[in-house]
């Protein structure tokens, strides 16, 4: 389960100028099913993923992953939480294109020291 609360990230131009992006969101995500966040361009959709799979700083505020906090982790638990608790899909795939999409998928797994078992999620605990 994700649990989001009190999140806000302001973001600093060069000027130094502060540009609110998410102000004070709370929600709880379950174990089960799909979440659509749908909004406008500009709207934080992009800057809430981004601190769900700790590529971005949480201005104030917590999310917490299964009881663990995201507020404190360091950049080494990051990597073992990406790796094995969530999946980035970008609108730029980054794939090589001479392998297929098991393939690649197979790399990824690979760097991770772990086995390809199609159907089956490989999982396990960050820090």
């Amino acid at each position: 389960m994700i649990e989001i609360k009190n999140l806000t990230k302001i973001y600093k131009s060069r000027k130094k100028e502060k540009c609110k992006a998410l102000d004070d969101i709370t929600l709880s995500l379950g174990d089960k099913g799909f979440v659509f966040i749908i909004g406008k361009s500009g709207s934080g959709k992009t800057t809430l993923l981004s601190l769900m799979g700790g590529l971005e700083e949480i201005t104030s505020g917590d999310i917490t992953v299964d009881g663990l906090s995201l507020k404190n982790c360091k950049a080494k638990d990051f990597v073992n939480y990406r790796n094995s608790d969530i999946g980035y899909i970008f609108q730029d795939f980054h794939l090589i294109d001479e392998l297929t999409v098991l393939e690649n998928v197979e790399v990824s797994l690979k760097l991770q020291n772990a086995s390809a078992i199609a159907g089956v999620g490989i999982k396990k605990r960050w820090a």
